[in-house]
């Protein structure tokens, strides 16, 4: 570090370049200071549109540098515990991408080695950081509702509802594809911390779109679900469904509708391009038809219209915490790599309970 200012290695010029390297911008006490990607012209381009002092040519490269503080992962999930575990040996603090691993037990080892190298370790759970998002938190925690009935979650959305996008790795199973690695992680995630934790869950995935065409036209079989839908059983007592789709046309957006004896709340945005713009709170109680809008505790800049990827300010809020903890040398900073490992718990469960078509008890992290 230099003057309390921490340099940042991005690794991935995908979602690196989208999110990470503008939210970083953002961030007081942070220079990007690399990028690489394997793509290196890419690379190079990232690094000259954003002024990026150097594109590393290779990861060893970067991860040795003495310019190099710390990396934020952005590359596919497959290669996450690889990059981070090589990162770690050199002494990087980290900030990794969700879904952590492949699997828990490799969640558990880039745990477990963060740990050993007494480096700060951030896993990138956005929603938590969105106004609305903490509005509802906060109506939730100071009681303004009784006991909870149910929840109803869903989250449709279009991307890959065309058929003739092209296969890429999101398709294969194996590779870490589907639409719970790339959006229902997040449910798991701010389902325990608007709730408390899971007890139970029994899980049904499918594949609506079955092949899809490579670059060279030839049909590719699909393995990765692209709907699923997850029935939870609250620690508290109550129920939680899910419903994640990437392949409805005209999908609705991203919901989520909380239901007591006198009370509903209605968190939800139908911004189906940007997964983090147009979230707004509404309430109705018994005796009314009517849902309105309460307060949010504060707009988003992400939501104005023309505005940039809506979830580059509330990844600058998680950089900036990452930041002010590697100079204050704290270590209790969230979402770390446990929050990261309890969602690779849940995601192994859910795989399996699909698979078994059995309903599965989930234990607690320490377990």
């Amino acid at each position: 570090m230099t003057n309390d200012t921490v340099r940042i290695g991005v690794i991935g010029t995908g979602f690196g370049a989208a999110v990470h390297v503008p939210g970083f911008l953002k961030t007081s006490g942070i220079r990007v200071q690399g990028i690489w990607g394997r793509d290196t012209a890419r690379a190079e381009d990232v690094r000259r549109k954003f002024g990026i002092a150097q594109a590393f040519s290779s990861l060893e490269e970067m991860v040795r540098s003495p310019d190099i503080d710390a990396v934020s992962i952005t590359a596919p999930q497959i290669v996450h515990e690889e990059i981070a575990l090589e990162a770690l040996r050199h002494g990087k603090h980290v900030l990794c991408e969700k879904p952590l691993a492949m699997d828990s037990a490799g969640a558990r080892r880039m745990l477990e080695a963060a740990e050993r190298a007494g480096v700060v370790h951030m896993t990138d759970f956005e929603f938590a950081e969105i106004a609305a998002w903490r509005s509802l938190k906060n109506r939730l925690e100071a009681g303004d509702i009784g006991a909870i009935r149910h929840v109803h979650i869903r989250w449709s959305v279009g991307s890959w509802a065309d058929r003739g996008r092209l296969w890429g790795w999101q398709c294969d199973e194996k590779q870490g594809g589907g639409v719970m690695r790339a959006l229902g992680v997040h449910a798991l995630h701010y389902i325990e911390w608007l709730f408390g934790p899971i007890a139970r869950l029994a899980v049904a995935k499918g594949v609506a779109i079955r092949e899809r065409p490579d670059a060279s036209g030839a049909l590719r079989p699909v393995t990765a679900e692209d709907h699923c839908h997850v029935l939870f059983e609250m620690g508290a007592g109550f129920p939680v469904t899910f419903s994640v789709s990437n392949v409805a046309p005209r999908g609705a957006g991203h919901f989520v509708e909380v239901y007591d004896d006198s009370v509903t709340l209605l968190l939800g945005s139908d911004h189906i391009r940007d997964y983090g713009k147009g979230f707004k709170v509404f309430e109705g109680r018994t005796g009314s038809l009517e849902l309105t809008e309460c307060g949010t505790g504060g707009t988003d800049e992400g939501d104005a219209e023309g505005a940039d990827c809506g979830l580059i300010l509330p990844f600058s809020r998680i950089a900036q915490r990452f930041r002010d903890a590697i100079t204050t040398g704290g270590r209790d900073v969230h979402p770390s790599f446990r929050e990261g490992l309890r969602t690779q718990i849940l995601l192994d469960a859910v795989d399996r309970s699909d698979k078994e078509r059995i309903w599965l008890d989930i234990p607690s992290l320490d377990k």
